[in-house]
């Protein structure tokens, strides 16, 4: 069998090239496409994410207690502190 140049068509182009420059090109998209399949894959649970949450447990009258402190040491406005209070007493209903 004699090898001789081959024509062929692609969507953009028509090439007349070697034998050897089709299977270049071959290789090279074949190499592509296992890049693109492993990349994809490698995103389908290689890594394991935790979640951690930090939840602070504090009564209403620990709140209230910490705001009239804040208030008596004049940190917060007393507008402030009737706002956050109000805020408080809503957020345990």
């Amino acid at each position: 069998m004699e090898l001789k140049d081959i024509r062929f068509e692609t969507f953009f182009e028509t090439f007349t090239v070697g034998r050897t420059v089709i299977m270049k090109k071959m290789g090279v998209f074949i190499l592509i496409g296992l890049l693109v399949v492993s990349l994809n894959l490698s995103g389908c649970g290689g890594r394991k994410q935790t979640v951690q949450t930090t939840t602070t447990t504090t009564t209403l009258g620990q709140e209230l207690i910490d705001l009239q402190q804040a208030y008596e040491k004049g940190i917060i406005t007393e507008k402030q502190y009737n706002d956050l209070k109000k805020k408080a007493v809503k957020k345990y209903k």
